[in-house]
């Protein structure tokens, strides 16, 4: 699967893509310039992400390039996929296809996510 900052509007600590950037980016996708482009995974929800967009940085395309302390962006985003899986087994689980279900975010590390502590 193809995932794009867009999908978030947002990068790096509280900033939100530009503009310029997020043109930049459906520009990609209309001229077929990231369709043919390379990716790398994005760990936990294991999107595709690509590496490079004409006019858009590197730390865009791939958010944990933006944070100046990786650790803590790790941690962050463990905590989304905790979250994720949370929300998805209380609630979804019973309706959701083996497919979906296999598709979770795959979890660095167990995390309590209502008191946000490692368990």
């Amino acid at each position: 699967q193809l995932a794009c900052p867009l999908d978030l509007g947002c990068h790096s600590v509280g900033k939100r893509i530009s503009i310029k950037h997020t043109r930049a980016l459906i520009d990609g996708i209309h001229n077929g310039e990231l369709a043919a482009g390379e990716f790398e995974n994005f760990p936990i929800f294991n999107f595709a992400i690509p590496k490079k967009c004409t006019g858009v940085p590197s730390e865009i395309l791939n958010p944990r390039l933006a944070w100046a302390d990786k650790d803590k962006f790790d941690e962050t985003l463990n905590k989304l996929g905790a979250a994720f899986v949370k929300n998805m087994n209380t609630k979804y689980a019973d309706k959701a296809t083996p497919a979906i279900l296999a598709a979770a975010p795959k979890l660095i590390k167990e995390v309590d996510v209502a008191i946000g502590r490692e368990g």
